[in-house]
């Protein structure tokens, strides 16, 4: 993470915002721009919502050891292989989890999906920016793999879909958040016992080896 003013750092998240403020809702906005510095200040990036952190991620002020998206990256390689055709859903406004991981392919490419998608912010070459949803219908292409970082209700699809086309799969399940459908689901353990059961089923009924 380069030496950066905190001064310097607000004004960069706040020069994004400005330039981007047609993606983000009046609610976000106001977020974003009373909020700019205070993960900044705090030393604690990671507790801010998600449409900011991403910003953060954007011009590297996120210390490695506590940036979430290089945790799930750090997993990820030392369990499957990156250097495939790789789909990632729900990549957020700013795709900061794609941007790094598609950064340290050496062959294959990462496509992400997420209908608020900034298409216009620099990428690697390997990557490919939709700005759409992605549902059962969506085409995989060559993809080996479909991962996800928190994408709430959106989870047990990218799970059938993985199970049912032989894809492996890896998804950092939310804490909290919107679950469309699972309200019944009021606990996080108990979201991610269900998440868990469902993906084992589907492994097993596939027969794509273990979870």
């Amino acid at each position: 993470m380069p030496t950066t003013s905190t001064e310097e750092a607000v004004k960069k998240v706040l020069d994004f915002v400005n330039a981007h403020a047609d993606e983000y809702s009046e609610r976000e906005l106001d977020y974003l721009r009373t909020n700019a510095a205070w993960g900044i200040i705090c030393e604690e990036p990671f507790r801010v919502y998600d449409i900011l952190r991403q910003i953060y991620g954007e011009f590297d002020l996120i210390p490695e050891h506590q940036d979430m998206h290089q945790a799930f990256i750090k997993i990820l390689e030392e369990n499957f292989d990156i250097n495939r055709d790789i789909i990632e859903v729900a990549g957020g406004i700013v795709p900061d989890l794609g941007k790094k991981l598609a950064a340290r392919q050496k062959t294959g490419t990462l496509t992400v999906y997420d209908p608020r998608l900034i298409t216009s912010i620099k990428t690697p070459e390997n990557m490919v920016l939709k700005k759409e949803h992605f549902g059962k219908k969506t085409p995989l292409g060559d993809a080996k793999m479909l991962i996800a970082f928190m994408p709430c209700d959106l989870a047990p699809t990218l799970i059938d879909i993985a199970c049912k086309n032989d894809l492996d799969f890896m998804i950092a399940l939310c804490e909290g958040g919107a679950r469309t459908g699972y309200e019944w689901i009021e606990e996080d353990d108990e979201w991610i016992g269900y998440m868990t059961y469902s993906a084992s089923r589907g492994i097993e009924k596939s027969k794509m080896g273990t979870l």
